[in-house]
């Protein structure tokens, strides 16, 4: 796969649950920040961390073997706070690593110019979160959007850890209605097509209805699995993510 300086295609490939295989593309403007443009500032702060783990030094050094890689640059937990360009068009990309022998998390994001964001020490998963600067945490929100004519009896779901919506022609951003706040603030994000569900084998999710009531038990089948990401808010613009029906291309903006 070959990147070029203002744009890069990713190819993602899914089985379906009959076994066949769709190339889906996921189109993501990556594009260069004006010269002119804002910076953001990223900081990992150990406030949290040395006042949870700070009474034991195997702990506290293992923590710190955590590492992001923000526009190339690296950073760890109290390393020196890192400046980057945002994109001047659709969505960035954070890597991030909770220790030597894991694999890398890849996570898109919205950085926004001028913004300051920082990490702070996820005490109950041993993680970490995103706050702005008023030291809140930044909710996750997904803008779902279908283009190109749905056929008639086919449902298409986007959903955000565990909550969902139906998609359509109107673009719906959706929030989780239901999610521990404890958790991170790190989401998984899926488009995926379903068909209602009764009986053995069915998953659940909770999804808000057109009429903007919560079906908080819908049970549904996964026909096909269109999109699967992870999703970490360093701003608190959506990012949004449409299907095209025709092309069967994924755009994340």
């Amino acid at each position: 796969m070959k990147c070029t300086i203002s744009s890069c295609l990713i190819f993602y490939k899914y089985d379906s649950i009959q076994n066949t295989l769709r190339n889906i593309f996921i189109l993501l403007y990556i594009l260069p920040a004006l010269a002119s443009g804002q910076s953001a500032k990223f900081y990992a702060d150990t406030t949290r961390l040395r006042s949870f783990v700070g009474h034991s030094q195997s702990e506290f050094d293992r923590a710190l073997k955590m590492e992001w890689i923000i526009k190339g640059q690296v950073l760890h937990w109290g390393s020196p706070a890192i400046d980057v360009s945002p994109t001047e068009t659709g969505v960035d990309t954070i890597f991030f690593k909770h220790h030597d022998e894991a694999k890398w998390d890849t996570m898109i994001c919205k950085i926004k110019g001028g913004s300051l964001i920082t990490f702070v020490y996820n005490t109950c998963c041993d993680y970490f979160d995103v706050v702005d600067t008023s030291g809140d945490r930044l909710e996750g929100k997904v803008s779902f959007v279908l283009k190109g004519t749905k056929p008639r009896r086919k449902k298409y779901m986007g959903s955000i850890d565990g909550s969902g919506v139906f998609m359509t022609k109107q673009p719906d951003t959706l929030s989780p209605f239901f999610r521990s706040p404890m958790l991170p603030n790190r989401y998984n994000v899926e488009v995926k097509e379903v068909k209602n569900c009764s009986g053995k084998d069915c998953q659940e999710a909770a999804v808000r209805k057109p009429d903007g009531s919560v079906d908080e038990s819908y049970h549904y089948r996964i026909i096909e699995s269109i999109l699967v990401l992870h999703y970490l808010p360093v701003s608190a613009d959506p990012i949004a993510v449409s299907y095209d029906l025709s092309s069967e291309k994924v755009l994340v903006k």
